[in-house]
């Protein structure tokens, strides 16, 4: 608790992730698109993914509870894990770094601006729930309607309450790192952490749960480096295919009916595509048990700057000043709602 004092921009996407999307080090510049103007301009870091008092609520007209310097030493606890990763551009699987990678990415998942609004779309779909039947958020006993103060308290003990669950599940999962082809870069939004899952959607809950099976989490944490942490389903999965192409391998290469019968110009393709994917397979798997990162194609970098746009609240970053797939994605997606709702 702290007199009331002077405002300061606090960073709900911190400044050393920022400074590895820099256009301009000298000036700490960096090339910002807005998805509401649909426009690019440039802006310094200080005044960007940062609200006036984001991490602070008034309990009286004099004081403040401020969570401020909470957050700074969490990131100073975190900081050294991030930039060993970044220089020495590989993971070490050590089990400190893999703890501190997860809380990394549960508090970045947990503290935006996005992950506030939830809570004034959930209040607005329960008044419309409520409406339907005749009722009111009145109705409830000890209701009291949201303020920016008191949707400030809400978000702040929300990350208190929920950051450890977050951080654990994170940790169960398969870190990776993705690598940005030259000529292309990571885009970064106000909302940097998503979510993809291919696996069929069951029940009512959906599947982009963090403890869903299949689920995979993605963070951008610099403009060349993605960091991935996948449900462990999914290099199980591809130990599995590779098994089941080995088998099918020896198959082909052993069964006499088969050679007898198929064209062996057509069975020299068949097995060169087996062997192209096994060696795929393979060369994934070793990468993620070496650290090293995994070379992203083109459609890669499409896809998950894709997924940053989507989740983008409102800005969205690229040290090469190219929004065109920011742009295009606006206009394929007019009516689309960000309302992520994180389900743990």
């Amino acid at each position: 608790m702290k007199k009331t004092q002077p405002a300061q921009n606090q960073h709900y996407v911190p400044k050393f992730i920022l400074r590895n999307f820099l256009s301009n080090t000298k000036k700490e510049q960096i090339p910002v698109f807005s998805k509401s103007l649909k426009k690019g301009f440039v802006t310094s870091i200080r005044n960007i993914m940062a609200e006036r008092r984001f991490h602070e609520f008034q309990i009286e007209n004099d004081y403040f509870i401020s969570f401020e310097e909470s957050v700074c030493r969490l990131e100073s606890t975190l900081l050294p894990t991030y930039r060993n990763v970044i220089q020495n551009r590989r993971l070490d699987g050590t089990s400190e770094e893999k703890s501190h990678l997860a809380m990394l990415v549960a508090f970045q998942l947990l503290r935006t601006r996005s992950q506030r609004d939830q809570f004034v779309t959930m209040e607005r779909k329960l008044a419309d729930h409520l409406e339907k039947f005749g009722g009111s958020l009145r109705d409830i006993e000890g209701y009291k309607p949201l303020t920016d103060n008191t949707l400030r308290e809400q978000h702040i003990k929300f990350m208190r309450d929920t950051f450890s669950e977050c951080a654990q599940i994170v940790s169960q999962k398969d870190f990776v790192l993705l690598e940005a082809p030259k000529g292309r870069r990571f885009y970064l939004s106000d909302n940097p952490v998503t979510l993809h899952n291919s696996q069929p959607q069951e029940g009512i809950f959906g599947n982009m749960g963090l403890a869903c099976e299949g689920i995979e989490i993605y963070m951008p944490i610099t403009s060349e480096l993605q960091l991935c942490a996948w449900c462990p389903s999914l290099l199980e999965n591809m130990r599995n295919k590779n098994t089941n192409l080995q088998r099918e391998l020896a198959t082909t290469i052993l069964s006499p009916a088969m050679a007898r019968a198929a064209d062996p110009n057509l069975l020299m393709k068949q097995l060169s595509q087996l062997r192209a994917r096994r060696v795929s397979i393979e060369k994934t798997i070793e990468r993620v048990q070496e650290g090293v990162p995994l070379p992203a194609s083109s459609e890669n970098m499409d896809f998950h700057n894709w997924l940053q746009v989507g989740y983008a609240r409102e800005h969205i970053i690229c040290p090469q000043k190219d929004f065109t797939l920011a742009k295009k994605f606006l206009e394929q997606n007019s009516s689309l709602k960000n309302e992520n709702f994180l389900i743990i």
